[in-house]
């Protein structure tokens, strides 16, 4: 191929612009997806990697190198093997003795896949921070935090490009899964896009849930709160919900009105929001770029919590951000347990009578709306 491996345009000193580097991540996973599905005989590369990569003349991929490959019968999915492949792109499972099945390659590429985003190797001894060193490790971190942009070390492009940056993480982190089992592989893959494309329906949807629909559950609850001796209530909301991290400067002032704040100009702030999702001015007005309706579904959320504490001073009402929990919602992504995230709703409402309220938790401590 006239411009050889890809390894040298991610290594090397001159690097491929992000749009080039998109395109490039596309086409091995349509390549993978050739050889795992619609193959008449399943094939297992087992050597994914930039070296492995070839670029032809228009920089299209073609994965190379099938020295390790394993084809499968066409009764088979998995098939038992020694070792093969190259160290750091290697999944989990070759390790533990465990059946082989396609997803030795999904692990594969989710490795490439964060080295074409921030074109570097997985692993880097030289790296000042000992945290920047293995690179799916530091990625998974910056994902944790909402600090994706360290990644990029000044790829202006890319930057400007975050969501779809942001996808590409997503999509690498899960192809990553230590459990197999709870891999994005195959077909999964093919609606990704869909799954992450916030709609003005999904944006709908998600306000109705996340803020309508608990509006309507504190209603009814709030009469036979008032006839209990200790009356709690305790909004599970978000950290994402943090008024910093709500773009919208004129949304982030009136929910930030403490005294000024009812539920009419709470409500007002989402009706804003969905009329700007309708005409997708979502961006162009200055909401978040990513997960914009879950943004502003739990900025919404926590201040009708203060609204509903000021106007029901009697019941003790909060609103706690259980932190990155893992569920089958998030792919299992998150960074706490179940047992974990519930560790501060279940303390909030276990607590004694004359405890706070109107306050936001995140986890066990008192935080900043």
């Amino acid at each position: 191929m006239s411009n050889g491996t890809l390894a040298s345009f991610l290594f090397g000193e001159s690097k491929l612009n992000w749009h080039c580097r998109k395109q490039i991540a596309l086409g091995i996973a349509r390549g993978l997806l050739y050889l795992h599905e619609d193959c008449s005989s399943q094939i297992i590369h087992c050597d994914i990697k930039p070296e492995n990569v070839l670029l032809d003349d228009t920089f299209t991929a073609r994965i190379a190198e099938f020295g390790l490959a394993k084809l499968l019968r066409t009764d088979q999915t998995r098939t038992i093997t020694a070792i093969r492949g190259t160290r750091g792109y290697v999944a989990p499972e070759w390790f533990k003795a465990l059946p082989i099945t396609v997803k030795v390659d999904v692990y594969s590429y989710g490795i490439l896949l964060l080295e074409i985003i921030c074109c570097r190797k997985n692993f880097e001894a030289e790296a000042t921070n000992e945290n920047e060193m293995i690179l799916a490790d530091w990625a998974y971190d910056c994902y944790n935090q909402r600090k994706l942009h360290l990644l990029l070390d000044s790829d202006e492009e890319a930057m400007d490009d975050m969501r779809k940056m942001e996808k590409c993480v997503m999509t690498a982190l899960w192809c990553i899964q230590q459990d197999p089992s709870l891999m994005m592989f195959g077909s999964k893959v093919r609606d990704l896009n869909k799954f992450l494309e916030q709609t003005y329906e999904s944006a709908e949807k998600c306000l109705k849930t996340n803020y309508y629909g608990i509006k309507q559950m504190s209603k009814a609850l709030i009469r036979l709160l008032q006839k209990s001796d200790s009356p709690k209530m305790v909004n599970v909301s978000s950290n994402i919900g943090r008024l910093k991290l709500l773009t919208h400067q004129k949304a982030r002032d009136e929910l930030g009105d403490v005294e000024g704040l009812t539920e009419e100009k709470v409500d007002k702030v989402v009706e804003e929001f969905l009329t700007d999702a309708k005409e997708n001015l979502v961006e162009t007005n200055g909401w978040p770029i990513n997960f914009s309706a879950y943004n502003v579904s739990k900025a919404a959320l926590n201040a009708y919590t203060r609204v509903l504490a000021k106007n029901h001073p009697n019941i003790a009402i909060n609103a706690v951000g259980p932190g990155y929990t893992s569920t089958d919602l998030n792919f299992n992504l998150g960074g706490h347990s179940v047992e974990e995230g519930a560790k501060g709703p279940v303390k909030l409402a276990l607590s004694p009578e004359g405890g706070p309220s109107g306050l936001y938790f995140d986890q066990l401590e008192v935080s900043s709306f």
